[in-house]
């Protein structure tokens, strides 16, 4: 798709201004728009949803609702049941 194409483009120019190219790995685990869904529109809310998904991705986790999780919400409650 173009804007894939697009944001690799800008990625590696990116790279290049650091002294460097990317791996191809990193390019194909990167995508836009970042961010999670969360109605977000000024700059604050979006930055917001940005360090939201990238908390989730970290964590392994999906970044969904707390209320609909069946399972143990944090890893220490999971460890102790163990």
């Amino acid at each position: 798709p173009q804007g894939k194409k697009r944001h690799h483009e800008l990625l590696n120019r990116f790279a290049e201004f650091q002294g460097g190219n990317l791996p191809q790995e990193w390019l194909d685990a990167l995508h836009a728009p970042a961010g999670l869904d969360t109605g977000s529109e000024s700059p604050e809310e979006i930055a917001f949803s940005i360090l939201a998904e990238a908390a989730a991705v970290l964590a392994g986790r999906q970044g969904g609702f707390l209320r609909a999780k069946t399972t143990a919400i944090h890893r220490m409650e999971m460890e102790a049941s163990a």
